[in-house]
């Protein structure tokens, strides 16, 4: 069978400059006839920034740091404004409803040959992370702790937020009768695994994998994919990985625990090229995949448009060591750091992926 493509979600500024038909057009002069898992549009690759500027303008946050979002250590820091803690209304992000809206609508209008019209879902986890903790620094430990601790706290509002945005974009759905698939994006999990002992692993896996199971059972069932990620603020990856080890604990702790709530393994995305780094090309960084749950549908984030021959290696070695193939192919992040020329090379390189001989990964 063959592989499709995942599109992580945005696009270079040339392209959202347009309507999303018309980009969907543009991509689909670039990848042929092959196909998609879905149709994304986000026109803002730096959405967070948005997001916390917007908690900001409307006086739920003030800046206790301040910064340019230039990268991940000029990300400004953030306090709940006021003494009263902020309903789930002050910390949705107005904008993206609206984005459901005309995504829904534009699908309506386009030739999409049925696949599902892909919506992005921040983890509530990495909007408190970003907003009230930003990147660990150990010369402020005291102010780290806090945020988390304040974080913490606010977690069950940024929840009850992330149900009414995807209760709404639901709603729309159904009365438009279009089909939607959210992608639920987490750099903190990768982030956090990779940063932490590995002896600490396993306990951090199983916390972590109970927090986004409880967002994936917010999410209506069989309409979900899963984001891993290293980050990308500034094209600069969060952290630089040496393994997929962290990963793969990770999502085998996921699996239990969505197992015993009875909800399905959505498609998940591992990003194995991050940053500016195209992915490893030795086979040990894969070892570990031999160990992956086997009812994982990988989306393999292997494409890199600067280094096709890397791109290759990589999709060879995920499928051989994980013994399956990859339900799609997709690079490590989104296009919207790319220039329109790069973003077709990729495209170009993706639907040559997804047409890849399986012969060298063995049976499945």
């Amino acid at each position: 069978m063959r592989r499709k493509i995942h599109l992580v979600g945005s696009f270079p500024p040339e392209i959202t400059g347009r309507e999303p038909r018309e980009a969907w057009a543009w991509v689909r002069e670039n990848v042929g006839d092959t196909e998609l898992l879905a149709w994304p549009f986000d026109d803002d690759p730096r959405w967070i920034v948005r997001y916390m500027q917007g908690l900001d303008e409307r006086g739920t946050v003030r800046a206790i740091r301040g910064g340019d979002f230039s990268d991940y250590d000029s990300v400004p820091i953030y306090r709940l404004a006021g003494e009263e803690r902020p309903g789930p209304a002050m910390m949705r992000d107005d904008a993206r409803a609206d984005r459901a809206r005309e995504l829904v609508g534009d699908y309506r209008r386009s030739d999409t040959g049925g696949a599902p019209v892909q919506l992005s879902r921040p983890n509530p986890l990495d909007l408190g992370l970003m907003t009230m903790v930003g990147k660990p620094q150990l010369r402020h430990a005291l102010r780290t702790l806090r945020g988390t601790f304040l974080m913490l706290g606010q977690l069950p509002t940024l929840n009850r937020a992330a149900r009414q945005e995807i209760r709404h974009a639901a709603r729309l759905a159904r009365e438009h009768d279009v089909p939607v698939v959210w992608q639920l994006e987490t750099p903190a999990v990768l982030y956090a695994l990779n940063l932490l002992p590995p002896p600490l692993r396993p306990v951090a896996a199983r916390l972590l994998a109970r927090q986004v199971a409880g967002v994936l059972a917010l999410i209506p069932r069989e309409s979900a994919v899963l984001h891993l990620c290293y980050g990308g603020l500034g094209r600069a990856e969060l952290i630089a990985p040496r393994s997929t080890r962290p990963a793969v604990i990770f999502l085998n702790a996921l699996a239990r625990r969505l197992r015993r709530q009875k909800r399905p393994l959505p498609p998940v995305h591992i990003p194995f090229a991050y940053g500016t780094r195209p992915p490893p090309t030795l086979a040990h960084p894969y070892a570990p995949l031999k160990d992956l749950d086997p009812k994982w549908r990988l989306i393999a984030g292997v494409a890199d448009e600067n280094d096709p021959g890397a791109s290759h290696t990589a999709l060879d070695l995920v499928e051989k060591h994980s013994g399956r193939q990859a339900e799609a192919v997709a690079t490590a992040c989104g296009l919207g750091r790319h220039s329109e020329p790069a973003a077709r090379k990729a495209l170009a390189l993706l639907a040559e992926l997804a047409g890849k001989s399986t012969a060298a990964a063995g049976p499945y």
